[in-house]
């Protein structure tokens, strides 16, 4: 039995002190291994605790790691990791027929294989994968047959964002790339938000489908691997990695016999500040990928491109990969720990030194292959050319030694036994050391295997936040992380921001079964639901009591209210409709019917009701005397249906026919024809037009009098249009179609105005009653919400336990009322991450700085403006300066406030009242103001740097300045120490003596832009526009110094040992300051960071840019965990003593507020909160699981309300 990645190769035996393993514990371990491997793909998570007991303490660690490895191949290898939802029929998949309606999820993209996509017209598809779709396609402008890419939802492995990302930076790597054997892109876009791009269409056959599972003439497959290596050389030297060279993405011209690399998907930039947006992934096609590809897909270089050119070369001379095996879990094993059959043993052909330049490209040790793809090409060149080669065959000698390498404890035990018969006291000495240190080999593999189970938790977290599964993932992460102070903070602060992106769960109530229908009131005090087991609740949306219970005596197919709210109306599968008074819950009146009542509409005067019938027909009734006054049939089924504004008519949508009828004749007055199924209708205010829109995207306006149409626009979409929602103000139309797309619309004009990305195909939209809002149900268990204005999402996605039936805003817009088939109603209110803004507007700041106590902000711009904001109270204090201010610090308390003007002049300022205490003047522009302890320092165009007393502006000290260059100043937080830059020249000072001394001095070789000093004064950091960076140690005198692109701004953490760094490229990194590693950042800003600040505890930073938002960083791992815009660019950032918020400037003057925090509660209780806000619990086989509708009533009833609230409370504040 092989199992899945059970290695004791080279990389674990590294992580992990050795101790010594007999062949009967190997054995043992083996058979252990095999049980735990069996359960697993039983399905079934066994108890590590009660393996790790059946052996001895001494090899723990080893059997740790054996089944960490398999629960890593099985969880993150053989599984998506996807929502499990039960298979249930969707009533919102029924037809008013009783069929089933067909849906996206129901059909193939084929709808995709022929249609118009801009200047493009799609001729069907080339290929498919898990990211995007290859069509050949008819580019009209220029003419000419091309293959055209587009992102198309299928499958699950990327979020849409990341699968963005992806298409455009394979556009984007590939555009920059000429050569005659590198497939050409012609055009990089976007149509509609659709992202795209058009490729030279190559007429042939790729590798793969020419070997067809023979080899090839080994001349042959040389020729071609020989101009595939040249041109992976001239992509290495663009500063570009493939990582997914394969045959399948080799095509060969049929025309020239010429090869051409295709598919740079997975493409990484060579640049050691550039992170991976896939970073610790493990991507690429298994049996091509090389050794450290499948440990970390960061950890790659041109030798990573070269195993894949030797796997290729393996496959065309051997007729197969280097690895065949039944499960990609196993060939990753192999991948890690076998040698592939050599070449020759498939195929006895294939020449001596042909065999062993593959042989070198496939070594498992990087080092040992060909260093260049060129170094590869100019071997296969020399074997063409009948010249002797570089690469030597590996002889008995040589595998031996590589067989050592990969199983280290085997050989190395055989060393031990025969170093033991010549030096047993040695090896006596080691054994006694071993011992002792047994104790902490158990402890350290502990550590070690949760460690990994929490990394998998963080990774299936990061890939479940489009689908808003990461909090149970994280929460896992969380209880991995327990007992290791540093990663448990760092989880806590992770699961805080997903908590402030969640929507807050106010209130659960169920039913005994489904739920089929919801409604709120149109005053918006109720909420009502009604479900199969035929009860009707109604709750009172403001205080969540329960108002009435009522009683159908049938299952409920639809409930609402009525339009003045004093009703309730069910319709059940007894053939009847029913009138309840809601302040009794007694029954009014009763509507009998022939057929099940599958949906009903009121009049606007409530006068009137129109009930639609399983038989397709539609009945009108004078709703209190009961009398039906027609009855509109329809041969086909009924989309949708609803009176005009007086009353007089209605409409309704059946297949491609919109109808107009007269509701007391029941004739109908017209019918309006469409080339497609009619998705959406809505009437004007005045009742003059009917608005609508079918399948194919056409927008038409009819005149409701004529019945002719008056306006038609066509809305450009990939494929049909599945769902379509008018706007309740009657300005916009929300669309669905085929590629994933949720797209907003003007109405009558047809004018796109956002697209929403979205994960899958989506089953109902719906705004929020003041149009401001749109919801999308997703097919499956996720309803998300957008912001109509800005596009931005509101929140994360709201996870269920069940498919979810329907969803509606509340009359605010601030809750959503959603319903599942986990037989649960469930009240969010909509997050809001954004605490509270203070615009201003009106200026350009000039400078900003924060209080020494964490709770001020003092900002100073052009207009003559200065403003001090309490954070804690937002309230504004406008100082009345009467020149323009460049300059601004707090005084030795925020009560008071230094303020310099251009002109010269230094003003102290009173805060509350504002009044002027003192000002003198400079006598030239003023540059820079601080103030450390008794002391200011102002610094103006003169070659002096003034040191004078806070208290009366009194000169104590000039301090010459290399020249009149722009300044920088600062004083440390005691006030002991005062640096400044001018030019190239930074220089500490000590000035809390008699006279001020230089302590450091430093020159670059370009301008010094920043400096910083730690708050306990032990180490101080400068830098330059050309990159330079130096860290001083004030005690030792060390000096740490790097060169990096070019620096805008450093800032220490609170305890001095973490540096940010930011960058004129937008790029940023975070130095320790004890270690003196520097890490990367993920991701970048689009512009230059301008500012950055650490929080209290040192463990994440934040930075902001001239794109106009702030990121939020982990500052242990260098992750992105939070990314907001401002609309405009930023210009400070801040951690204040506010509740837990970061404080951002805009250089507009606008300040606001974003919540942070961390959650402090017991990891029960958390696991507790996440299996409520997501109806899903984690098992570590088989990803996220479904709650049962009685396990999460059981969750509901014995939540914590004390603690948590309404689920929204468990967020605490970061304060120092």
């Amino acid at each position: 039995m092989v199992a899945l990645v059970r290695h004791r190769g080279e990389r674990r035996m590294n992580e992990l002190p050795s101790a010594e393993l007999t062949l009967e514990l190997e054995r043992k371990i083996d058979q252990l291994c095999d049980e735990f491997e069996d359960a697993l793909k039983r399905g079934v998570l066994p108890d590590p605790v009660g393996y790790l007991n059946r052996v001895p303490s001494s090899v723990s660690a080893h059997l740790i790691c054996e089944l960490v490895e398999l629960l890593r191949a099985y969880t993150v290898l053989s599984q998506p990791f996807v929502h499990t939802v039960p298979p249930q029929q969707d009533s919102s998949r029924v037809a008013s027929n009783g069929e089933p309606r067909q849906t996206r999820e129901d059909t193939p993209d084929s709808t995709l294989d022929a249609c118009d996509f801009g200047d493009f017209q799609l001729l069907g598809a080339i290929g498919r994968g898990g990211m995007g779709t290859v069509y050949r396609a008819h580019q009209r402008s220029m003419s000419r047959m091309v293959a055209l890419k587009l992102l198309v939802p299928g499958g699950n492995r990327w979020s849409r964002r990341a699968a963005v990302n992806l298409l455009r930076r394979e556009a984007l790597a590939t555009a920059q790339l000429q050569h005659p054997n590198i497939v050409a892109v012609y055009e990089v876009g976007e149509l509609a938000g659709q992202p795209y791009y058009a490729m030279q269409l190559v007429d042939g056959q790729n590798l793969g489908q020419l070997s067809a599972g023979q080899p090839l003439e080994c001349r042959r497959a040389a020729t071609y691997m020989l101009a595939v290596a040249r041109a992976v050389h001239e992509v290495h030297l663009a500063g570009i990695l493939h990582r997914d060279l394969k045959p399948s993405n080799i095509l060969i011209d049929s025309q020239t016999d010429r090869p051409l690399v295709a598919d740079f998907g997975l493409a990484k930039v060579i640049d050691p500040l550039q992170a991976d947006s896939l970073s610790g992934d493990c991507i690429g096609s298994p049996p091509y990928m090389s050794p450290e590809q499948v440990l970390d897909s960061r950890n790659v270089s041109e030798a990573t491109d070269v195993y894949g050119l030797g796997a290729t070369l393996y496959h065309l001379i051997t007729g197969r990969a280097p690895f065949v095996v039944a499960t990609v879990a196993e060939t990753l094993h192999q991948v890690l720990t076998v040698d592939p059959l050599e070449p020759t043993e498939l195929n006895p052909s294939i020449d001596r030194d042909l065999n062993a330049i593959c042989s070198k490209c496939l070594e498992k040790d990087s080092e040992r292959r060909y260093a260049t793809a060129l170094e590869l090409a100019d071997d296969l060149q020399r074997y063409l050319e009948h010249q002797p080669v570089t690469a030597r065959p590996i002889g008995r000698i040589g595998k031996t030694a590589r067989w050592a390498r990969r199983n280290r404890l085997v050989a190395a035990l055989g060393s031990i036994t025969l170093v033991s018969l010549i030096v047993g006291t040695i090896v006596s000495t080691g054994l006694y050391l071993n011992a002792r240190s047994k104790a902490r080999i158990a402890a350290d593999a502990a550590a070690f295997s949760q460690i990994k189970l929490s990394q998998l938790c963080q990774s299936r977290a990061a890939t479940s936040e489009a689908t808003g599964g990461s909090i149970p993932w994280m929460t896992q992460a969380l209880r991995f992380d327990s007992g290791n102070p540093t990663r448990e903070m760092t989880d806590r602060v992770r699961l805080a921001v997903l908590l402030e992106r969640t929507p807050s769960l106010e209130q659960m109530w169920f039913h005994t079964d489904e739920v089929a229908s919801i409604d709120v009131s149109h005053d918006g005090r109720y909420v009502l639901s009604g479900g199969h087991d035929g009860i009707v609740r109604v709750v009172n949306l403001h205080d969540n009591d329960v108002v009435s219970s009522i009683d159908h005596g049938a299952r409920i197919v639809n409930a609402g209210f009525g339009p003045d709210g004093r009703f309730v109306v069910t319709a059940g599968t007894d053939k009847s409709v029913r009138l309840w008074r809601l302040s009794s819950g007694g029954l009014e009146a009763s509507l009998p019917h022939q057929q099940v009542v599958l949906g009903f509409a009121f009049s606007h005067d409530g006068e009137l009701l129109a009930c639609l019938d399983s038989n397709r027909s539609i009945r009108i009734w004078q709703l209190f005397d009961g009398e039906q006054l027609s009855e509109l049939a329809h041969d086909v089924s009924v989309e949708s249906f609803g009176f005009g504004p007086d009353g007089s008519w209605v409409f309704t949508a059946a297949g491609n026919i919109v109808s107009l009828w007269d509701v007391h004749s029941g004739e109908c007055r017209f019918r309006l024809p469409h080339h497609a199924a009619v998705i959406a209708v809505q009437v004007s205010q005045d009742g003059s037009n009917v608005e609508t829109l079918d399948a194919a995207g056409t927008l038409r306006r009819w005149a409701s009098t004529e019945g002719e149409p008056v306006q038609s626009r066509s809305l450009q979409h990939l494929g049909r249009i599945e769902r379509g929602a008018f706007s309740p103000d009657r300005r916009h139309v929300a669309t669905t179609s085929a590629d994933g797309m949720i797209r907003l619309w003007r109405v009558p004009s047809g004018k796109l105005l956002q697209a929403f990305g979205n994960a899958g195909s989506s089953s109902k939209l719906a705004f929020s009653p003041d149009s401001k809002r749109l919801l999308a149900i997703d097919a499956d268990v996720t309803v998300r919400a957008w912001e109509v204005g800005s596009g931005e999402p509101l929140g994360a996605p709201m996870v269920h336990a069940g498919n979810v039936s329907e969803g509606r805003f509340s009359l605010d817009g601030q809750h959503l009322v959603t319903a599942s088939k986990d037989h649960a109603v469930r009240i969010w209110r909509l997050p809001d991450t954004l605490a509270a803004n203070i615009p201003h507007g009106k200026t350009q700041l000039q400078d900003c700085a924060l209080s020494g106590n964490g709770r001020h902000l003092v900002l100073a711009g052009q207009g003559n403006t200065a403003r001090v904001i309490d954070l804690r109270t937002e309230d504004v204090h406008d100082l009345p300066v009467s020149q323009q201010i460049n300059a601004a610090v707090f005084g030795e308390t925020p009560a008071m406030v230094w303020t310099g003007s251009l002109q010269g002049t230094v003003q102290l300022w009173n805060v509350s009242p504002p009044r002027l205490v003192r000002d003198f003047e400079h006598g030239s522009k003023l540059q820079s103001l601080a103030v450390g302890g008794r002391l200011l320092a102002t610094a103006g165009e003169e070659k002096t740097i003034e040191l004078r007393d806070a208290k009366t502006g009194r000169i104590r000290w000039s301090l010459p300045t290399p020249g009149p260059r722009k300044r920088r100043t600062l004083f440390s937080r005691d006030g002991r120490y005062f640096a400044d830059a001018c030019g190239p020249t930074v220089r500490l000072w000590r000035v809390d003596g008699r006279n001020p001394q230089v302590v450091f001095s430093h020159e670059f070789s370009g301008i010094a832009t920043d400096l910083c000093l730690d708050s306990s004064s032990t180490r101080f950091a400068a830098a330059s526009a050309d990159g330079q960076l130096i860290v001083h140690e004030l005690k030792s005198g060390q000096n740490f110094e790097s060169r990096l692109a070019g620096i805008s701004f450093v800032a220490f953490s609170r305890t001095g040992k973490r540096l940010l760094v930011g960058h004129f490229n937008g790029r940023a990194e975070v130095f320790d300051a004890d270690s003196g590693k520097l890490m990367p950042l993920t991701g970048s800003h689009a512009g230059r960071v301008v500012h950055g600040d650490f929080d209290p505890a040192g463990l994440v930073c934040a930075t902001v840019g001239l794109d106009g938002w702030l990121r939020v960083w982990d500052a242990t791992s260098g992750e992105l965990v939070r990314a907001e815009s401002m609309g405009t660019p930023l210009f400070r950032v801040f951690f204040a003593k506010r509740g837990g918020c970061i404080v951002t400037a805009s250089q507009n003057g606008d300040v606001a507020f974003w919540k942070h925090g961390v959650v402090l509660n017991p990891i029960g209780e958390l696991e507790h909160l996440s299996e409520l806000l997501t109806g899903h619990r984690v098992n570590m086989v088989q990803g996220l699981v479904p709650l049962t509708p009685a396990e999460l009533k059981s969750r509901w009833q014995t939540r914590d309300a004390t603690r948590f609230g309404d689920l929204s409370s468990a967020v605490n504040a970061t304060d120092d």
